[in-house]
């Protein structure tokens, strides 16, 4: 038995977790709302590791100072992603009101995977959120571990791990469980997707959601 895991990804790489070349992914929720709207049930929802309510945003140069200094420049955003944000997702009134984002993370599994293994599945998600969970009370002590990996300075890197909420395996059951705050804010967003034409109708969210493969 062979599990790939990946930490964060988008909606290419969700495309190849339903492949079967990845068994556990990290991704933004629009790109698995919108496998939902096509039809796929091949992977679940089993958790919601983080919210990057305040640190999202527009990357650039030094002259742009205000929203009004982007007329007529060009502005590169990411595909399938909503990190284009030009304030941050507090003053949304999807985060106003169900505390999500315009597109928050999802934890997701492959289900064919994870119907064959449910005692691994549950293993590694109690791994999974154990390390959230330490991200949340020990920032200062994982940072000096990433800043190898993001070429941050020690101060910086702190202050991006408390920048952001962290969700560990206690609140997973009253975030996830339908209807859970999260569930139902996914739901909206799903909603609000269909409304504006970026997918064809919005599935029902729930069907997706498997909070029973979480641990006790």
């Amino acid at each position: 038995m062979k599990t790939t895991i990946i930490g964060s990804i988008r909606l290419g790489l969700v495309g190849a977790l339903v492949a079967g070349d990845l068994d556990f992914a990290s991704t933004g929720s629009i790109s698995g709302i919108a496998l939902m709207a096509s039809g796929s049930k091949t992977f679940y929802v089993v958790g919601t590791q983080d919210s990057y309510a305040t640190v999202e945003g527009i990357v650039a140069r030094k002259d742009i100072k205000t929203v009004a200094d982007l007329k007529g420049k060009k502005i590169a955003v990411t595909f399938a992603s909503s990190t284009h944000v030009l304030v941050d997702d507090t003053a949304f009134s999807l985060f106003k009101q169900y505390g999500l984002g315009p597109g928050p993370d999802v934890l997701v599994v492959r289900k064919e995977f994870a119907e064959k293994y449910p005692n691994t599945t549950r293993a590694f998600l109690e791994a999974y959120f154990e390390s959230v969970q330490l991200l949340k009370d020990q920032p200062e002590e994982c940072a000096q571990v990433l800043t190898e990996l993001t070429q941050l300075s020690l101060e910086e890197q702190i202050k991006v791990l408390k920048d952001i909420t962290w969700y560990g395996l206690e609140e997973q059951q009253q975030l996830m469980v339908k209807p859970g705050s999260f569930v139902e804010g996914l739901q909206r967003l799903a909603d609000f997707l269909a409304r504006h034409q970026q997918i064809d109708e919005a599935p029902d969210v729930g069907q997706w959601v498997r909070t029973d493969l979480l641990p006790r």
